[in-house]
């Protein structure tokens, strides 16, 4: 089924969990199956797929192998073998994969680990919703079930970064129990606050806060925030930032890593928010800028010197380098990345920032936060 993107694994014990989960296989070609071969081989007529694999040891031993191989887990058994056999690799939220149980007649789709992060939540609704005639999605998640906003589902679709998530179970707690909750977000697209859920305050452009708990979606660092009467601070970054870089050839990763990371501390920038790091082509196999995407978990795009000078004469970038011009073809190299990688902005919040053989710039892209994404 095209809807379920994640990189699946479907497992079963019995002759009927095979059934099942053959069953399920023909609608995800995507997925990878697993048979106890003892019970896959009690129905040898039944198999639609050559390459099912069958396996002889253990289910404890499966996924000590398989377990951090998939972003997703479809265990066709019983809850309490589940949840034994995967007990050891589960570390939290923000990591574990999107595990859900289904019974071997496939009647119930259970939602068990990383509901709303990891995607099990809606996995579980995804397969019921492949046979809605027979198969019911158990889904537990307190959000799910008040039907209140989750904050860490939110995150996730709009693309945001959870700087504190040890603050995540006031906030839904709040929520769950017919509390209001305050936001304050820096973002420009957002529904007028007329069009806001019910349960949230505006407290933008204000530094008290009408709630005890209080969601910030800022690309700025915590350190920068103040708001008087909020007791509980959930923090979302908006991964909207593109970080322009030009450097001389060989700067190391570490004289890079070090210099970005004063660059956007002195900025007061939470590092997450960046989600992109650009620069000229000339520079697309430097070692160090390289290091440094890798560093930052981010994608290293490059640019020609004729698209970036194209966007200098776009817009004024103030000084211009005859040395950058003479060696690389365009006056600017690290604010016209910033600017193109942030979708062509037409402003950058830091111009230049210079540090010995680098420099940087900054630019944000439009990034909408929607509190209704589904709709």
């Amino acid at each position: 089924m095209e809807n379920i993107k994640m990189k699946l694994a479907i497992v079963a014990l019995t002759r009927g969990g095979c059934r099942t989960a053959r069953r399920y296989g023909d609608l995800l070609p995507q997925a990878d199956i697993y048979l106890k071969r003892e019970a896959a081989e009690l129905d040898p007529g039944q198999q639609t797929r050559a390459d099912e694999r069958h396996f002889d040891c253990r289910l404890a031993e499966l996924m000590a192998e398989i377990y951090s191989q998939y972003e997703g887990f479809v265990m066709i058994m019983a809850t309490g073998i589940v949840v034994r056999t995967i007990a050891p690799y589960i570390v939290h939220k923000t990591q574990d994969p999107a595990v859900v149980v289904m019974d071997e007649h496939g009647r119930y789709v259970i939602s068990l680990l990383s509901g709303h992060l990891g995607g099990a939540n809606e996995l579980a609704q995804q397969l019921a919703d492949m046979y809605p005639c027979w198969t019911q999605a158990v889904i537990t998640t307190s959000t799910d079930v008040n039907q209140q906003l989750a904050f860490d589902l939110l995150a996730k679709q709009n693309d945001c970064h959870i700087v504190n998530i040890e603050e995540l179970k006031y906030i839904s707690g709040a929520l769950v129990n017919g509390q209001r909750v305050a936001v304050s977000c820096c973002l420009s697209t957002l529904p007028s606050e007329d069009d806001w859920p019910k349960e949230l305050v505006d407290c933008y452009f204000k530094d008290v806060s009408p709630e005890p708990n209080l969601v910030v979606i800022d690309y700025k660092a915590p350190a920068t925030f103040s708001f008087a009467g909020a007791e509980h601070i959930l923090h979302l970054a908006p991964r909207c930032l593109a970080l322009g870089v030009g450097c001389r050839r060989g700067v190391s990763a570490r004289a890079l890593i070090g210099a970005a990371e004063h660059f956007l501390a002195s900025n007061k920038i939470q590092p997450e928010a960046v989600y992109k790091l650009c620069s000229i082509d000339i520079k697309a196999n430097e070692p160090g800028l390289i290091a440094l995407a890798e560093y930052l978990d981010v994608p290293f795009c490059t640019y020609s010197a004729a698209e970036l000078r194209q966007q200098t004469e776009r817009m004024d970038l103030g000084e211009y380098s005859a040395f950058v011009e003479e060696m690389t073809g365009t006056p600017s190299v690290s604010a016209a990345a910033a600017a193109l990688g942030a979708d062509r902005a037409s402003y950058l919040l830091v111009e230049k920032a210079k540090y010995p053989g680098i420099t940087f710039s900054l630019a944000k892209k439009k990034h909408k936060f929607n509190f209704y994404p589904q709709e």
